[in-house]
């Protein structure tokens, strides 16, 4: 399966940070800004905010993806965890053409994998330009 992800302008990205998750209006403007798997296109999203961890569950639907293919989800997921302070949890559910399958990130996850608390990337257009080309660049 083909993805070839591209960040749009890093500034444009950052309107949508935020130090809570509970604005569903700015998660959804985000989740749908992001780059998405050629045939997989966001058709929801779900906040669970009442107690900690906060998650937000990205609902999905295409066809043709690769059951074992988490790289672009949690390239995604890394974004949202920078740009949103109190996101604990990124989940994608894709609903494909006979399944469902799913990918779960916490903000643990990401930030062992950067090794370093990743909401000190959005503090610039410069740092999070950076952080957005890591992301492209080393990513699993």
């Amino acid at each position: 399966m083909q993805y070839n992800f591209v960040y749009g302008d890093a500034e444009e990205l950052l309107k949508y940070q935020s130090a809570y998750l509970g604005d569903n209006s700015n998660v959804g403007n985000l989740v749908y800004a992001l780059p998405h798997v050629n045939g997989i296109k966001p058709v929801g999203i779900e906040l669970q905010t009442t107690s900690e961890p906060y998650e937000v569950s990205i609902n999905c639907l295409g066809f043709g993806f690769d059951e074992n293919l988490s790289g672009p989800y949690f390239k995604n997921a890394a974004v949202i965890f920078s740009l949103i302070d109190n996101v604990g949890i990124v989940n994608y559910h894709i609903q494909g053409n006979e399944s469902i399958k799913s990918f779960q990130f916490t903000r643990l996850e990401i930030e062992e994998y950067f090794q370093q608390d990743v909401r000190k990337y959005a503090k610039s257009p410069d740092e999070f330009k950076g952080f957005l080309q890591e992301v492209l660049d080393y990513c699993i």
